[in-house]
């Protein structure tokens, strides 16, 4: 939506690949991009370019954690988040405020019952935006994440082994790290940005 608005630069990090599970859910990825196991930059990249719109896009096929990717966030004018981690979410707040940059935080969420004879019932279906100025309000000061959260999501990502541990022994709870959204809810709220 961005490339078709007159966004003149576009900057994608994300290191993860097409996978058959994406495809309801990722536009312009085929059936071929998930059996090759194509990077998601390179599938959203085309799809800019084809648009014909001039917008340029640079991609970084790289964690977000990356000094690659931390220095080109940077960068930016603006940053919109599409994030399904939390940490992942509290890292881009954090560069936000640092390199002042306006930042909007865009997240989608399905509540199901979990157990029972209601199990899989869908229950809540939420989406948000959340605009963050340089100097103003944060993700942990509006209470959208807290400080133990982002422990336990950088935990899960960087040591699974110790976060398991942990959750087995009380200490941490558990951090939904993928959480499929429907298209729908997605484009309604990218729309909304």
């Amino acid at each position: 939506q961005l490339a078709r608005l007159g966004v003149g630069e576009l900057v994608i990090v994300d290191d993860d690949t097409i996978e058959e599970r994406n495809l309801n859910r990722i536009l312009n990825a085929t059936a071929a991009d998930a059996e090759a196991g194509r990077p998601k930059v390179a599938v959203l990249s085309e799809a800019v370019t084809h648009m014909g719109t001039g917008t340029q896009v640079i991609t970084l096929e790289r964690s977000l954690w990356s000094p690659e990717a931390i220095e080109a966030v940077a960068q930016c004018d603006i940053v919109f988040g599409c994030m399904d981690t939390i940490d992942g979410r509290f890292l881009l707040n954090t560069l936000a405020t640092n390199y002042q940059l306006p930042y909007f935080d865009l997240g989608v969420r399905i509540h199901a019952v979990p157990e029972g004879p209601r199990r899989g019932e869908i229950v809540e279906v939420c989406g948000s935006v959340h605009y963050l100025t340089p100097g103003g309000s944060s993700l942990i000061s509006r209470g959208l994440l807290s400080l133990d959260d982002v422990r336990a999501a950088g935990l899960a990502r960087t040591d699974p082994e110790a976060h398991a541990r942990q959750i087995a022994d009380g200490y941490v709870s558990g951090v939904a790290v993928r959480r499929p959204a429907v298209i729908s809810l997605n484009m309604l709220i990218g729309s909304l940005a």
